[in-house]
C-alpha cells in the first residue's frame, strides 16, 4: 500500500511561502509509485488525484464509492484530513466511503 498527499517538491527558497514545483512533484510521486510497486494507493485530498490523472474529477471520484485505476494501479481517494479537508462539503460522508472502500481492500488481503 502506498498513502500520498503528493506535493512534495517545493520550488527554490519557497519552503515558506509553500510553492510547489507541480511538475517536479508529479515525476517524485511517479517514480516512488514505480519504485514501490504497490497494490493499492491511497490518494489522500484532491491535489494528488490532478497530479496523477487531471482528468478525473475530485468530487464525483470520491463520492463515487468505487476505486480508480490510474496507471494500471487501483487507487482509493479520500479526503485529507488535516488542514482545510473537514471543512470541505461532504466530509463525513467522503471519509465515510473512503474508510470503508480501504477496509474492504484490506480484507481481501
Amino acid at each position: 500500500m502506498y498513502i500520498t498527499d503528493a506535493v512534495k517538491v517545493y520550488k527554490k527558497n519557497s519552503w515558506k511561502d509553500k510553492n510547489f514545483d507541480r511538475q517536479k512533484s508529479k515525476k517524485l510521486l511517479e517514480d516512488e509509485i514505480e519504485f514501490c510497486n504497490p497494490g493499492l494507493i491511497i490518494i489522500l485530498g484532491k491535489s494528488p488525484l490532478c497530479l496523477l490523472d487531471k482528468t478525473k474529477n475530485y468530487a464525483s471520484v470520491i463520492e463515487s464509492g468505487k476505486p480508480i485505476l490510474i496507471q494500471s494501479k487501483k487507487c482509493i481517494v479520500a479526503p485529507f484530513l488535516i488542514g482545510n479537508g473537514p471543512t470541505q462539503p461532504n466530509f463525513k460522508q467522503r471519509l465515510e466511503i473512503a474508510t470503508y472502500l480501504i477496509r474492504e481492500e484490506l480484507s481481501k488481503l
